[in-house]
């Protein structure tokens, strides 16, 4: 996605919209680790190597500002490009950690939960 789709303005596409999951980054594996069950059975080393696979971007914020820099490129294609991070609620979570998601200085990123 950091080249805008050719002629997407053209078909009348107006928004344009990229959404990561919030455990596929390397900063966030301790609030899937504090909450997912990860025990020594069965289920719990399937969850980790699950988790093991999935989390394979090594930073959050580079990610999201290489986004960042892609939209005026979308904006002269006459797109607007739209950034959200999707993210597990879990009871007794770490509301620090989402806190700083929702309060971020980038003004389009969604929090979906």
């Amino acid at each position: 996605m950091a080249r805008p789709i050719p002629g997407a303005g053209k078909a009348g596409i107006k928004q344009v919209g990229i959404l990561d999951h919030l455990y596929r980054f390397h900063d966030a594996l301790n609030y899937y680790e504090r909450h997912v069950y990860l025990e020594s059975d069965k289920l719990g080393d399937m969850q980790r190597k699950w988790l093991g696979q999935v989390s394979v971007i090594p930073c959050m914020d580079e990610f999201l500002d290489f986004v960042q820099s892609r939209k005026e490129k979308w904006e002269d294609h006459g797109v607007q490009l739209r950034l959200g991070i999707e993210a597990d609620f879990f009871p007794n979570g770490f509301p620090s950690f989402l806190s700083t998601i929702v309060t971020s200085d980038r003004p389009d990123e969604a929090l979906s939960l």
